[in-house]
């Protein structure tokens, strides 16, 4: 089993690449597990248009627990993590999903299509702790959706 580890369900601009990723993972033989599928961001939505200013407080409060241990029960399930490394920074909440499912154990793949490196220097990608988390797994980074699926 995969988990799709990324920012792409936050922005609508990013929805369709989002689902050529699922559709070429499932394609490979692989189930899916896409955060984004369990909590959309209508859900977050809905929560911020709350006009009870406590209520809400305490209403996404109680949802981003409940959001953050699902998707940590779903990292442990999971046999290898693909990780979406675009952006001039890699966002913060995929960096620690991918700390996480390295300290679980778990293989992890990074894709990283944008053209920049954003790493220290010439000699990593990204982030070296990610880079390192990454390939010390047994994964890779990869530069394309057709180099990840000829490793996965």
């Amino acid at each position: 089993m995969v988990y799709l580890a990324s920012p792409l369900g936050f922005s609508e601009a990013t929805w369709a690449y989002m689902e050529q990723l699922e559709q070429a993972i499932k394609g490979a033989g692989h189930e899916l597990i896409n955060p984004f599928r369990l909590f959309g961001p209508e859900v977050f939505i809905s929560m911020s248009k709350m006009k009870d200013e406590t209520g809400r407080k305490a209403a996404l409060e109680k949802l981003n627990k409940q959001v953050a241990g699902v998707n940590t029960e779903s990292i442990k399930q999971c046999e290898i993590v693909v990780a979406i490394l675009d952006g001039p920074d890699v966002d913060s909440g995929t960096a620690a999903e991918i700390g996480y499912a390295f300290a679980q154990g778990k293989k992890i793949y990074g894709l990283r299509s944008d053209i920049r490196n954003t790493g220290e220097n010439e000699a990593c990608t990204v982030n070296l702790q990610l880079e390192y988390f990454i390939t010390e797994s047994g994964g890779e980074v990869v530069r394309s959706l057709g180099e990840l699926m000829d490793v996965l």
